[in-house]
């Protein structure tokens, strides 16, 4: 009886490690000309693209119980312009009673693309990891 072992293939290999390169560890300082810092009491999000971006920034412990959807409204979905930065506090001054405190925050980013009726949506989104002072 022969035994067979499956073996991946190398458009299998390849994909696994061009994925692998979309993460970002803890402390990375950008990802995609998206750069987030942790201050004292505020994480700076900085647009280093050509167009505006779109951003939300959760606390990670918590941003698996998180409700939020991306937006591409300007007024009201924390719409980043090229070339500039915002402050936003950091999770930890929330003043959730009883909750952890965060020891990271993560950047959910986003640029707005036009879907096949042409209408503003949000595209993919990506995300920054940053270690909390």
């Amino acid at each position: 009886m022969r035994r067979s072992t499956w073996q991946p293939s190398r458009a299998v290999l390849l994909s696994l490690f061009l994925i692998s390169g979309c993460t970002e560890s803890p402390g990375a300082p950008s990802t995609l000309s998206v750069r987030a810092e942790a201050l004292p009491g505020s994480i700076r999000v900085a647009n280093l693209r050509a167009e505006p971006i779109y951003s939300v920034v959760l606390g990670r412990e918590r941003a698996a119980l998180a409700s939020w959807a991306a937006c591409v409204v300007p007024s009201s979905c924390g719409e980043i312009p090229p070339g500039q930065q915002v402050s936003v506090p950091n999770p930890n001054t929330d003043g959730l009673a009883g909750a952890p405190r965060e020891r990271e925050a993560i950047v959910y980013w986003w640029v707005a693309v036009r879907n096949e009726a042409g209408k503003r949506v949000a595209g993919p989104i990506r995300h920054v990891i940053v270690e909390l002072r």
